[in-house]
């Protein structure tokens, strides 16, 4: 199979689904491929792959994987709920947890598109120790394929670093670094974020006897899954919009729909791996803009600009009291800005450098006596 062009396979047990999302891949210069078309494509040639032989599925689905090249796909799509492979025979019985642990080996990045439902409250808001990244799957096929599409792009912005800087052994930190083009004063912050996980990988995959290339792509998978669900996910060293908004006391949705004022912090704005999946800035970088102005505040930084009329910027709101009470933090749950007062933070579940990064005080009133237990 030709892979010179970027290929994501579709694991979807819906055929209209898979259908109209491989389509759209396709509509986006993307090869999109459909995992149950294709699997039953090859079966005829490859009797072993079958659910009723005495291969476990897990290993069915790796020799799938290792045919024709298909271990070189850019990314793995996979709908979080698969139970009509149950009712095929000639399919191996899949979940997301198999195939992110095959994919893992095999350097494959996994993204699962998932309901809010089908996930409780304590697994969504801690999940950032996933083997994968999940997206909603609530949106049009067309949002979905980009959505996919951007966050592929990511993993090979990833690969394509580690190539160049090709020795695996090296520290995981300095990698990162160069391929996120990290500022100076962000390397000491970014170590916060578990990185141990990361940097203790290479280790891991020697020991097991990978190939060189099949090493350096799995490492760039586990890079990308920490940097996807760890870093860009809890604001810390990088905010979302929403976490930007409430740290500069700029309502986000006005902040969101204000090119103007987005612009007079473009020195700020990250363009590393998935910067097309949610714009993000970098802390520092908004730190050293302010701090040229006296109360070091965002207003009086805009005012200075002279461009933009401050009285008319509305105040970020406190996301459970309603109020403009001194906001500066990121509810992991409501995604909107809360302010310390009303939200907990420090728990031992988050990364260690999600210092924005908090829970308004009534969803964790309802979760704390679980995480008690």
């Amino acid at each position: 199979m030709n892979t010179t062009q970027s290929m994501i396979l579709v694991v979807e047990d819906n055929p209209d689904n898979s259908t109209q999302l491989v389509s759209a891949i396709n509509g986006l210069s993307t090869n999109g491929v459909d995992f149950q078309e294709l699997f039953l494509q090859i079966l005829p040639k490859n009797k072993q792959l079958t659910q009723d032989s005495q291969i476990p599925d897990e290993e069915n689905f790796r020799q799938f994987l290792m045919l024709d090249n298909l271990d070189q796909v850019s990314l793995c799509f996979v709908d979080s709920e698969l139970g009509r492979f149950r009712q095929n025979d000639d399919l191996p019985i899949l979940n997301k947890d198999l195939i992110s642990r095959v994919c893992g080996d095999l350097g494959i990045p996994v993204c699962v598109y998932s309901d809010a439902a089908d996930e409780d409250d304590l697994e969504r808001l801690s999940n950032w120790t996933h083997r994968y990244v999940v997206i909603d799957r609530n949106l049009s096929f067309d949002a979905l394929a980009q959505l996919g599409v951007n966050i592929s792009e990511g993993f090979e912005q990833i690969r394509n670093g580690l190539r160049e800087d090709s020795a695996v052994e090296k520290d995981t930190l300095s990698q990162l670094g160069k391929i996120l083009n990290m500022p100076e004063d962000a390397y000491s912050h970014l170590g916060l974020y578990s990185i141990g996980q990361v940097s203790a990988l290479p280790i891991k995959l020697q020991k097991a006897g990978l190939t060189p290339d099949v090493l350096s792509r799995a490492k760039s998978v586990s890079m990308g899954y920490w940097l996807y669900n760890s870093v860009l996910r809890y604001p810390g060293i990088l905010l979302n919009t929403a976490a930007l908004g409430s740290y500069l006391d700029i309502d986000p949705d006005y902040l969101d729909e204000s090119t103007e004022i987005k612009g007079a912090f473009d020195k700020a704005l990250y363009k590393g791996p998935f910067y097309e999946v949610e714009p993000h800035w970098w802390k520092c970088e908004i730190d050293s803009l302010l701090v040229e102005c006296p109360n070091e505040t965002a207003r009086e930084y805009l005012d200075n600009l002279g461009t933009i009329d401050i009285d008319k910027l509305p105040q970020a709101m406190c996301t459970e009291s309603g109020e403009p009470d001194g906001v500066g933090y990121y509810c992991i749950a409501k995604k909107q800005p809360v302010c310390e007062v009303h939200s907990a933070g420090g728990h031992s579940w988050l990364p260690g450098g999600a210092v924005l990064s908090r829970i308004s005080q009534s969803i964790w009133d309802g979760l704390s006596p679980f995480y008690a237990l």
